[in-house]
C-alpha cells in the first residue's frame, strides 16, 4: 500500500470517524500492511479504492445496534458484534480460527474498509448481506434475512459441534456462522 498519498484531498484527520482516528499501525499490520502512519494508510486505502468511510461507520452502527450478522461476498465475509464484550468477530470464507479472534471497533472498521471495494456494505437490517438474529420463546436461535438458501444450510448444521471436515464447505462455513451468531448473542 502506498502511504505517501497526500492527506490534503480528504477531510482533516480529526473530522474522520472515531474508529478511523483510533487506528494504529499495528491494526494495519494485522492485515499485512506496513504504513508510515494510520492516517496515511487509511488515506491511501480510501483514495485507491474509493471507500466511503461513512458507509463503513453505518455498517459498524448496524452491527452494534441490532443483533445481526454481516454475511456477504465471495469469499464469504462474516462479522458480528458482541454487546457484552464490546468487540467484533470477523472472518473470511469460514476461516474463523485463522483470523484474529476479536476486533476492536477500529480494527473492525479497517476490516470493513478492506472489504468495501468488493462487497456493498449493508447499513439497514433488511439489506442483502444481513442475517438478523433472535431467540424464540424456547431459547432457540432464529435466523432471518433475504438469503433463504444460505440460512437453510446454516440451520441444517446448527447442532454440529464436533470437528468439521475442511472439504465440507457448507459445514465449514456454518461453523463460522454459528461462532459469530453466538458471539453476537453472548452465548459463545
Amino acid at each position: 500500500m502506498d502511504t505517501s498519498t497526500s492527506l490534503s484531498t480528504l477531510p482533516d484527520w480529526p473530522a474522520w470517524p472515531a474508529w478511523a482516528r483510533a487506528l494504529t499501525s499495528d491494526d494495519f499490520a494485522l492485515h499485512g500492511y506496513t504504513v508510515s502512519s494510520p492516517a496515511a494508510g487509511l488515506t491511501a486505502l480510501t483514495m485507491a479504492d474509493e471507500i466511503d468511510l461513512s458507509r463503513v461507520s453505518c455498517c459498524l452502527d448496524l452491527l452494534r445496534s441490532d443483533a445481526c450478522l454481516l454475511h456477504a461476498g465471495s469469499p464469504l465475509a462474516l462479522m458480528s458484534y458482541s454487546p457484552a464484550l464490546c468487540l467484533y468477530r470477523a472472518c473470511f470464507d469460514g476461516a474463523i480460527d485463522l483470523e484474529p479472534a476479536l476486533l476492536t471497533e477500529a480494527q473492525a472498521g479497517l476490516w470493513l474498509a478492506l472489504l468495501a471495494p468488493d462487497v456493498p456494505l449493508p447499513t439497514h437490517p433488511s439489506d442483502w448481506g444481513v442475517i438478523r438474529l433472535q431467540r424464540d420463546a424456547s431459547g432457540e436461535v432464529q435466523l432471518a434475512g433475504q438469503d433463504d438458501l444460505a440460512i437453510e444450510v446454516y440451520r441444517a448444521h446448527a447442532q454440529n459441534t464436533g470437528p468439521v471436515d475442511p472439504d465440507d464447505y457448507d459445514a465449514w462455513i456454518s461453523r463460522a456462522v454459528w461462532t459469530c451468531v453466538h458471539h453476537a448473542l453472548g452465548s459463545g
